[in-house]
């Protein structure tokens, strides 16, 4: 049970991060000014990597809804 909890809130926590990595890329994308080179290439990792974070916080989102289900439905049995 403990363990459908973590990956629970694992994903939840990849779902938020992958949010506000886009908003990020996003925001730099529109942005004007004179930004370091570290700000730039970081920018640029947050457009590659968005979407398989999503992607991977949906996953274990669904993994851990699918393992309680089992669980539960073990433990109903008499």
């Amino acid at each position: 049970m403990a363990n459908r909890g973590k990956l629970f809130f694992i994903g939840i926590t990849l779902c938020l991060s992958s949010i506000l990595i886009l908003i990020f890329g996003a925001g730099m994308f529109v942005s004007r000014g004179d930004y370091s080179k570290f700000i730039i290439k970081l920018s640029e990792f947050c457009f590659i990597f968005w979407i398989p974070l999503l992607v991977i916080g949906i996953i274990l989102i669904l993994i851990s809804i699918i393992l309680g289900g089992f669980q539960s439905s073990k433990t109903k049995k008499p």
